[in-house]
Parts: C-alpha cells; structure tokens; sequence
C-alpha cells in the first residue's frame, strides 16, 4: 500500500483569520478578485479612505475580524467537524488514486485544511495547506478539497517534467498557473475520478469563454486528457497548445493597440505592423512613447491597462515588505522599479513633466511612463499645462497601471562640467521635497532611484551621499514619517556604492 498523506482540517485561530484577511484586501490579482470578495464580505471595509496607511487600514481590520470572531468561534468549530466527517471517506482512496495517475509518490507531508472567516480559498503550495470559509455545501466541501490537494501533487510533478520553472510561476497569473487550474476539469471530470466522485468539477467561469475558434479551449484539452497516452505525454501537449493559443491571443491584443496609436496619427500610416510578438511590444512601447498627450476610447484605455499588468506581473511584482532593512527603515534594493508595490516611487523626470519621448529609450523617465500608460502623461500635462518644472520641485502624480500608488515626479540637476555647490543644493531639494510631500499625503514606504547620476552627470559617490544624508537627516527631524525608504539602484557598483554607505 503506499503511504499518502492525510488531509484534516483545522479551525483557525484569531490571529491567523486576522492575517488572511489583511492579505486578501490588499490582493487583486487578475482572475482572482480577491479584493473585490473581501469587501463584500466585509463591506465595512469597502469604502476605506484612500489616504489611510497600510498600517490604518491594518487596525481597522482586526477591530472587525475580532469582533467576527468572538460571534462565529463556535460555528467555526462546528463546520471544522463537519467537512472532516464529509471528507475522511477519500483520505486514501482519492490520493491513491491520484498518485497513479499523476505517476508520482507523495511528498512525506500531511495536508492541512484551514477554516476561518474567509471568502476566499488562498493556497499555500509549498506548506501542503489551504484555507476555506464557513456555510459550504457538503459536494463542494468534497470538490474543494479534491481541486486544492490536485494542485499540491500537481506540482511536484511538474518540479520533475519542467526541473528549472521558476517558483514564482506557480501563481498568478502566469501560464503555468493557469494551466494548472484549467486541467483540474479534464482531469477530475474524467476517468478514474469520475467514478470516486458525484461532484462536476468546473474552474473558473472565464475559462469557459476563452474559444480557440469556433472550439473551446477547455474542450481541446478535455480531448488531450481522454487520450489513451501516458501522463507525461498528456501534460506536455496541453501545455504547448495553452501556450500557443496565448501567444495568439496576445498577438491580437497588440495589433489592435498598436492599430489604435497607428490611426490617430496620419504621420504613422506607414508603419507595419510586425508579425514576431517581441517586435510587436517593442513597437507598442515605441507608440507609446511618442504619442502626444490627448484623450483616447475608454475600450482603449481598458485593453492598454489589461495589457501593461500583465506585462508588470509577468516581470515579477515585488512587494516592498520582501525586501530587508539595511539600516534602521532605510534599505538598498536592485531591481526594476517599475515591478516594485510601495506607496511611491520617485520618477527623476525632465522640466517639462512629459516624459521621454525616443522610442524605447532605457532611461527611468521612459520605464515609468511606458509602464504605468499613457494617462500618466496626460495627467502631466494637465498639471503643468505648458509650464516647466525648476530643479529640485516635486509633483504628485497617480501610478496607473504601476504596482506603486503614487509617482512623485522631480527634477535632478544636469551637471556639465565641474560640480557647483547649486547642483548639491538642488539635489538635496529633490530627496527633501520628495519626503515632505510624501509626509503630506500620508505616504508611508517610498523608493528612490539614483537622480541625476545617470544622462545628467552627478558624480556618483557624492549623489550617494547627498541621498543617505538628506534622507536620514529628515527621519531624524521628523520621527515615525515613514515606515519603510528605499534606495532603488540598477546596477552592482550602485548597489555597493549605496550598502557600503548606508552601513
């Protein structure tokens, strides 16, 4: 007999339903609609003021997920009982059975099921976990359970078929997530399972709408499942159809955007469009960058938005809390700013506040734009109206389709030649108004890049310096302004030059 885990399910404590929650408001990703659940489960929190800290909104939340969980302990404890009772009958059975089929030994772990004040069912694939709320109906107790621990040996399998898959993509919304959850259907709703269990399984409503055709996509890998094939054979096809029908569907995605930005412009009429999708994205950004600032359909503005946070996520959105402090709040990060989630970022801008217009430039004023879409510069442009920043001003901007809520928008000094003292001053004024004006609109974590370092010639030690000090002499001046500052660097001799600094 082989040795499969047990899966029981556990009440969960206060402070556990506590953290769930403070995840799943601050959670809106993609399919999911994890935010947009919680609040209707908990519409006190679904008119929040946007101006509240992390740390506010934090309080608000124990305050009602306490007083939920004084009224709802008992019944807590009650369906905790009940779903074991529906589910011990499949303990074996099932996870035999899926081990057969999957051709693949259990992990020496023992699967938890969470059950707590939640509407939603987060996963934790690498704890062997999962959550669910309370008032479930027994066939979706027993489906639930059966789609959840599906994904856990899931992949393991997939560690062995694709060994150098990134962790990250197990998630969403990247496709081997994706897949995963499209499979639980022609897996589960097929042979042996069909005859174990009473349930359909049925994924996500979107993934009866995606038509390859005049087919269904979920059909087509319904037809792969019900193959007389190995396993391994079975998973290696669908993903390669699942992967062709996106990069279908993407494709179509750009052409109409790029379509949009061509007929706007009598100028672009020329351009073709290209058939690769590296070069499609390339000419899109390049669009985009060029484009003057002017109103354009909401039908655009959706599919752009759509477009660009996948384009984000599929980067790798990191979440400002992921990164260590260095030293006391202040903290040296590598990376892309535009995947970082923080309140603010400081974009080091040119005097006219629009931009950079050359196509593909990689400069920071460019990423930020590209990524956050054409509102921003539109937004711009109805602030400044035709006026030009001076050196050192600051402009709080929204971030659009960037994980960052806001932008704070400044202007470094352009050093040409030797250093003068009024380059130092007007750098100092960019860290400084930065701050005071995040201090003004309740920004709490706040990223910086290297202003005027690059294209503009500041020397980079002495720009290190200005930035550490102006920053630190600020927090000493103004404690508990801020929980968390971040020093953004592109490259290795930054990230050195700002570590060895700041310790």
């Amino acid at each position: 007999m082989k040795k499969v885990p047990k899966l029981l399910f556990k009440k969960m404590s206060l402070e556990e339903n506590i953290d769930t929650i403070k995840w799943a408001y601050y959670e809106n990703n993609g399919l999911l609609s994890v935010h947009n659940y919680t609040v209707s489960y908990f519409p006190e929190l679904a008119d929040l003021d946007e101006k509240l800290s992390k740390e506010e909104v934090y309080i608000i939340i124990e305050d009602i997920v306490k007083k939920d969980y004084e009224k709802y302990t008992n019944r807590l404890q009650e369906e905790t009982e009940r779903y074991n009772k529906l589910w011990i009958e499949y303990n074996d059975s099932y996870f035999e059975m899926l081990s057969d089929y999957l051709e693949i030994e259990w992990p020496k772990k023992e699967i938890e099921a969470k059950v707590g004040l939640i509407p939603v069912f987060p996963r934790y694939l690498d704890e062997f976990s999962f959550s669910v709320g309370t008032g479930i109906e027994d066939w979706k107790v027993i489906e639930t359970c059966a789609h959840e621990t599906l994904h856990f040996l899931w992949f393991e399998k997939w560690k062995k078929l694709f060994p150098k898959t990134p962790r990250r993509y197990y998630d969403s919304p990247y496709i081997e997530w994706e897949y995963s959850e499209i499979v639980t259907d022609p897996i589960l709703n097929n042979k042996p399972f069909n005859k174990l269990f009473d349930f359909e399984e049925k994924g996500y409503n979107s993934f009866y709408k995606m038509y390859d055709g005049e087919e269904l996509v979920i059909d087509k890998l319904r037809d792969v499942y019900s193959e007389e094939t190995p396993i391994n054979e079975k998973i290696v096809i669908g993903f390669d159809y699942l992967k062709k029908y996106n990069e279908e569907k993407k494709i179509k995605e750009l052409d109409y955007l790029i379509q949009e930005l061509i007929d706007e412009d009598k100028a672009l009429s020329k351009i073709k469009i290209p058939n690769n999708l590296e070069d499609k994205k390339a000419l899109y950004r390049g669009l985009r960058n060029i484009r003057k600032p002017k109103k354009i359909s909401s039908e655009y503005l959706k599919k752009q938005d759509k477009y660009l946070q996948e384009e984000i996520e599929n980067k790798g959105i990191i979440d400002e809390e992921d990164i260590s402090y260095d030293k006391g709040i202040l903290s040296v990060w590598k990376g892309d700013i535009t995947t970082l989630k923080c309140d603010a970022i400081v974009n080091a801008c040119n005097e006219y506040l629009l931009g950079c217009f050359v196509p593909g430039h990689n400069c920071i004023d460019n990423a930020i734009h590209s990524f956050a879409g054409i509102q921003l510069r539109e937004e711009c442009n109805e602030i400044m109206k035709g006026k030009t920043l001076s050196n050192g001003e600051v402009i709080l901007t929204k971030g659009y389709n960037l994980p960052s809520k806001y932008v704070i928008q400044t202007v470094g000094p352009a050093v040409r030649g030797r250093l003068k003292e009024q380059d130092v001053e007007d750098l100092k004024k960019c860290y400084y108004n930065a701050l005071k004006l995040s201090q003004e609109n309740g920004i709490k974590t706040i990223a910086f890049p290297c202003i005027s370092t690059g294209l503009y010639g500041f020397p980079k030690e002495e720009a290190c310096k200005i930035a550490i000090d102006t920053v630190t002499k600020y927090l000493n001046d103004n404690n508990n302004s801020f929980n968390h500052i971040i020093f953004n660097v592109f490259k290795d001799e930054d990230y050195l030059l700002y570590k060895n600094s700041i310790n």
